[in-house]
């Protein structure tokens, strides 16, 4: 009869065992969900970059078209940062387009863990020397025919890279007002029916003067460009009569540069091809000052 009681007793042993055993799983668990929640909810500070120090834009020659300058309050603390075009309107579409289409690269987005994310600067094969010298034949042009807009590039004649790419009416990089208006651009050539697309971007360096990516290269002879270029990329404003163009090798006897101006929808002078004869004198005469040909 005494063995009842005795087996009572380790039952309930058993019982209270179990019973604190589940108590103090429910404990660790409800720790480990309060502790889950805690640190879920609570803030926690990525480290990102404080600001951004966007890339520029240089030309052929490393000289800055389109650059991140800093803003000063009184005191000479900087408040803010914006960007300026030193070359004003020379090359504005064609600055603008590149800005565009690499803006990930030239202005990202702040990184996690560092003080200071820095944009890559790309390189143009545009010479600021002959795209000022452009800019002027042209506006001579649009003055004369009074066209719808004219457009102009001089061309490397051995490499195929564009050294200047003018389009007018332009307008001033530096008034935002101005920004969206006439953006046309010389893109791409159409040779013999087929479409290439010039050499715009020369490289493209990050900070630490590593190259990102490089322009398109262009192999003249796989690619068509002869010494009968000036004859068949012509056809660029052939299509339509109420085109005017010319093309011309400069010098003429043993080409270095090809020289492009298309005047669309002239509304004067369309039969006088005049104009766009001056327009490359004018070109060649600032070639020779500036000892380019």
């Amino acid at each position: 009869m005494s063995s009842v009681p005795q087996k009572g007793n380790i039952s309930r042993v058993l019982l209270a065992v179990t019973l604190l055993a589940v108590i103090t799983v429910l404990v660790l668990v409800a720790g480990r969900i309060f502790s889950f929640g805690v640190r879920s909810g609570k803030y926690v500070n990525p480290n990102v970059a404080s600001h951004v120090v966007e890339g520029t834009v240089y030309d052929y020659s490393g000289r800055p078209l389109s650059m991140q300058v800093p803003l000063y309050d009184e005191d000479g603390n900087t408040v803010s940062r914006t960007r300026t075009y030193p070359a004003n309107f020379h090359a504005a579409q064609l600055i603008g387009e590149v800005e565009d289409r690499y803006r990930s690269l030239i202005s990202p987005r702040p990184a996690f863990s560092e003080a200071v994310t820095y944009g890559s600067d790309v390189y143009l094969t545009i010479d600021f020397d002959l795209q000022y010298i452009l800019d002027l034949a042209v506006q001579d042009v649009y003055r004369v025919q009074r066209p719808g807009f004219v457009t102009a590039f001089i061309m490397d004649a051995q490499t195929g890279e564009m050294r200047a790419a003018s389009n007018y009416p332009y307008y001033d990089l530096n008034d935002n007002k101005l920004k969206s208006e006439n953006r046309t651009y010389v893109s791409n050539l159409s040779i013999d029916g087929q479409v290439f697309t010039p050499t715009f971007i020369s490289r493209i360096e990050n900070y630490l003067g590593q190259t990102v990516s490089t322009g398109k290269d262009i192999d003249l002879k796989a690619d068509g460009f002869t010494a009968d270029l000036p004859s068949t990329i012509s056809m660029i404003s052939r299509a339509n009569r109420s085109n005017s163009s010319i093309i011309t090798a400069l010098p003429a006897s043993s080409p270095k540069y090809y020289v492009f101006i298309g005047s669309w929808n002239p509304t004067e002078s369309l039969d006088d091809n005049s104009a766009l004869l001056n327009a490359v004198g004018v070109v060649e005469s600032g070639m020779r000052a500036q000892n380019k040909i």
